[in-house]
């Protein structure tokens, strides 16, 4: 009789033994509904009851330190995390307000993350502290372009370049603000004078052959393209407008090798995947290559050079 009451006793802690189990293997949220017991509660301490049955609430940590460091968030920066740089750099600037490289780096980060807005308010404060800041003034005028502002990016420019006259990324933007604005010509003389100043400025190549581009002068985009291909042979956005004029003059071989090198640089570059697809289309299988694009490249690097003697003359260089 001892041992079928010893019996008993067993089955009944093995069945609260595969509850208790039950109830801690749940995944969901709320626990699940429980008998109540007919006999009297026991009372027992709080320490002993099983962790799995409390309630705990996880306290996140800040994202963000509470004392960060110039040097941190440029690190963050640097890594490619905008977002995140953002973030330290607004904390930064509030503990340090009169730090105007602070501001620049928020403006910069907010950018790149993809807050323009964000991007405009730290780079405007920037130049509050320092109006003579031209990375300031200059990364304003790109903000401000990229929003349709070209106006008041020009403005700020106008001033970036009585700062540093020999700069080429201002005259760049510059050239930038004025395709805007749909001063084509002036334009093109900006982007010309940059490249005086850094005959190995490859954007201003590129930017120089897309106002032609975009003036219809197909021939004339042809050398600065090849040449700028030439210095950033990785840049898909370069191969993808070599591979427009090539198109547009009639060299669909050497086209469609330039909307290859774009995709082959960046495979998610979708216009220049749709233009490899319709150049291949109208091919025949008959045509041969016909433009030198390394000869187009020599007489670029002569053409600037021609730009450039009157340029350093009336500066007084020889």
């Amino acid at each position: 009789m001892r041992s079928t009451h010893f019996n008993r006793i067993n089955g009944v802690a093995a069945t609260l033994t595969l509850a208790a189990a039950v109830l801690a293997c749940d995944g969901r949220d709320t626990p699940r509904p429980r008998q109540v017991a007919t006999a009297a509660p026991v009372t027992r301490p709080a320490s002993a009851v099983p962790v799995s049955n409390v309630d705990t609430v996880e306290i996140p940590e800040p994202s963000v330190p509470a004392n960060v460091t110039y040097s941190d968030a440029e690190a963050v920066y640097h890594a490619g995390r905008y977002a995140d740089a953002a973030e330290m750099f607004g904390t930064y600037t509030t503990s340090h307000p009169q730090n105007g490289w602070g501001h620049y780096m928020l403006g910069l980060s907010a950018w790149k993350a993809g807050d323009p807005e964000r991007a405009v308010a730290a780079l405007e404060r920037t130049i509050e502290l320092d109006s003579t800041n031209v990375k300031a003034r200059t990364n304003l005028g790109r903000v401000l372009i990229e929003q349709g502002r070209a106006e008041e990016a020009l403005a700020h420019i106008e001033v970036a370049r009585t700062l540093e006259p020999q700069s080429p990324s201002v005259l760049r933007v510059m050239g930038n603000a004025l395709s805007e604005l749909g001063r084509a010509e002036d334009a093109l003389v900006a982007y010309r004078e940059a490249l005086t100043i850094d005959p190995e400025d490859a954007w201003s190549m590129n930017n120089y052959a897309l106002q032609l581009i975009r003036l219809g002068r197909f021939e004339e985009a042809l050398p600065p393209l090849a040449r700028a291909v030439e210095l950033k042979p990785a840049s898909a956005l370069f191969q993808n407008n070599l591979g427009i004029a090539l198109e547009r003059t009639g060299d669909l071989v050497s086209a469609a090798a330039a909307y290859e090198g774009a995709l082959t640089a960046d495979s998610s570059h979708e216009r220049a995947r749709i233009s490899l697809a319709r150049v291949q289309q109208r091919m025949t299988g008959e045509e041969v290559a016909s433009t030198d694009l390394g000869a187009l490249a020599i007489a670029f690097i002569s053409e600037v050079e021609s730009w450039r003697m009157p340029a350093m003359e009336a500066l007084g260089v020889r």
